[in-house]
């Protein structure tokens, strides 16, 4: 004689299952981003360096917005990066100065 599983509260159940499997399909989108992330980063910090003439007007945040990682990386990473490859304390960039960007 089999025994069988009565389900006394269906919703329940159902809700349940249902939070499981968005449970883990989020936690695999997770990791699938932070591998997408870790692999932007180490591209990131093995980029070629190109030289930049600053022009009037531009600013490191507007330079770190236009190089090829913009849509891979935080901003504010690209402009850290900017800063120490130039050996620059502070953010002040003048027209005419020749400073080193990373490119793909």
């Amino acid at each position: 004689m089999k025994k069988r599983i009565k389900l006394h509260n269906k919703f329940k159940f159902f809700r349940a299952i249902v939070i499981l499997v968005l449970t883990i399909a989020s936690i695999s989108a997770i990791s699938f981003r932070s591998f997408e992330v870790r692999a932007n980063q180490n591209e990131f910090q093995n980029a070629k360096l190109v030289e930049y003439c600053v022009k009037k007007g531009d600013t490191l945040w507007t330079i770190a917005s236009n190089t090829s990682f913009q849509n891979e990386l935080d901003t504010r990473a690209i402009i850290d990066r900017i800063k120490e490859d130039n050996n620059l304390s502070s953010g002040n960039i003048y027209p005419g100065q020749v400073i080193l960007i990373p490119k793909k």
